[in-house]
């Protein structure tokens, strides 16, 4: 899956966040979805493109808190999941929150 910002690197999540959810996702999802578009929105949502196989997520500009990145990474991989036709298991969701949750360091 690869990751696309659109209008610029102004968004909730960074790419690097977003390439650090999608590496604790199962892989077979990702014939299921090809491309992740981090697009600006006035709130927080996701839509899926099945035929383009793609996910968005919409977001306001502001950076996402560290507390805000958990609820973000969560809205966007249960979206894949339900992209991919899959369960979404708590261990796989946690990985994702954890992944956002982190100092960088």
């Amino acid at each position: 899956m690869k990751v696309v910002v659109q209008n610029g690197a102004k968004h909730c999540l960074s790419r690097k966040d977003a390439e650090a959810i999608l590496a604790c996702v199962p892989e077979s999802w990702s014939s299921h979805v090809a491309q992740v578009l981090l697009a600006y929105g006035d709130r927080l949502t996701t839509s899926i493109h099945a035929k383009e196989r793609i996910v968005v997520l919409h977001c306001p500009w502001e950076p996402a808190s560290a507390r805000d990145k958990g609820k973000v990474a969560s809205l966007l991989v249960e979206a894949l999941a339900e992209a991919a036709g899959a369960e979404l298991s708590e261990d796989v969701e946690r990985a994702c929150r954890d992944a956002v949750a982190m100092p960088s360091g």
